[in-house]
């Protein structure tokens, strides 16, 4: 058995890629149990966030805008450091429409776009319970196809865009600056980095100045996704760079992340608890090295719960599952201490059960 632990540093976090095919498995097995108890095992006690919305988190999905926002709310409420927009920030104001495709123009911005702008993110401040902020993220989605994400470090003077895809970062660094994608979402994101100046009482000059001191990066590098589903992943821990959680090293395949957010997600929806932290090396996933057989599988899926994959740590609820599964496996070896005749005749009762199935269904 393969037993790996969570934990907020990036080398143990990166334990989870050991075993990259277990995990992968692991995470199957976690959507597969939700599917099969979501009518009455889901609770939504997290605002927005259906059981649908959960399953993106499993393996080769798209993540959907309510799981981003979901976890750029949290992460950046935990920090106290770093405000948070949501999904519909970048549509409403920093692009023509909702696809995030053509970015607005600057001379078309008026004093009515800066107050909206400012009760937008007054309104994010306090549900995110902030007394003051240093830097702010956003989150992209381009055409439904692509996420992306932008930060504006008043800390380290910053404007930078992170896009995990290899060929866009390749292709515009070979161009020159006026040509490159990004260069005119960075312009009306030095307008944004003005008025959140004037928020912050800070007086904030960068469109045609050349003596700022403010540095802009339209194509910061970042570690590059593998595949074409990944990008909502990388996004999530692109904030980790600005609030200096964890250095950004990671890429290949991202199922080891994909778990740590499943689980983190389904210890909020046990417990009720939004916005409030789960460490994440509280629990622990267990890989097992070798598949159950047909009679174990039916025994787990009656026995557990949808949670019965995590654990939080000193939790009672968590304390109290860990006693019933040792009375469990205690009880078992006593039955086996009986003899070898009592397993025989459960097995025949069952392979009964499942004659008397087969010949119901044929007739």
């Amino acid at each position: 058995m393969c037993e790996l632990h969570f934990c907020s540093s990036t080398s143990e976090e990166n334990a989870l890629n050991v075993c990259p095919d277990k995990t992968v498995r692991r995470l199957q097995s976690i959507m597969k149990l939700m599917r099969l108890h979501r009518q009455k095992s889901w609770k939504v006690n997290l605002p927005n966030i259906s059981i649908r919305s959960f399953e993106t988190i499993g393996t080769g999905r798209w993540l959907d805008d309510e799981v981003i926002n979901y976890f750029v709310t949290k992460w950046c409420s935990k920090s106290q450091t770093a405000l948070g927009l949501n999904t519909f920030f970048a549509c409403k104001f920093l692009f023509e429409g909702s696809s995030c495709i053509s970015a607005n123009s600057v001379e078309h911005l008026t004093s009515e776009h800066e107050s909206r702008v400012q009760k937008w993110c007054l309104a994010a401040k306090k549900a995110q319970n902030l007394s003051s902020w240093e830097s702010v993220f956003i989150p992209i989605n381009e055409s439904n196809s692509h996420w992306y994400s932008a930060c504006i470090n008043f800390r380290l003077q910053r404007v930078e865009i992170y896009d995990s895809l290899r060929e866009v970062y390749l292709k515009s660094r070979e161009n020159p600056v006026p040509l490159r994608k990004n260069t005119k979402t960075m312009l009306v994101l030095m307008w944004l980095t003005e008025i959140l100046g004037r928020m912050r009482g800070e007086e904030v000059w960068l469109r045609n100045n050349p003596y700022t001191t403010w540095q802009f990066d339209p194509h910061a590098k970042v570690p590059f996704q593998s595949n074409n589903f990944d990008c909502g992943v990388h996004t999530l821990w692109h904030p980790n760079m600005s609030l200096s959680w964890e250095c950004l090293d990671f890429g290949g395949d991202m199922s080891g992340k994909r778990i740590r957010l499943a689980q983190e997600m389904l210890e909020d929806t046990q417990h009720g608890r939004l916005n409030i932290p789960v460490p994440p090396s509280s629990g622990k996933i267990q890989l097992y090295s070798s598949a159950p057989s047909r009679s174990q599988s039916r025994r787990r899926t009656r026995n557990q719960t949808p949670h019965s994959f995590t654990t939080t740590g000193n939790d009672s609820d968590a304390a109290a599952l860990s006693r019933r599964r040792r009375r469990q496996r205690g009880e078992a070896s006593t039955a086996n201490a009986g003899g070898y005749e009592s397993k025989k005749i459960s097995e025949d009762d069952e392979t009964k059960q499942d004659d008397g199935k087969d010949s119901e269904d044929t007739s």
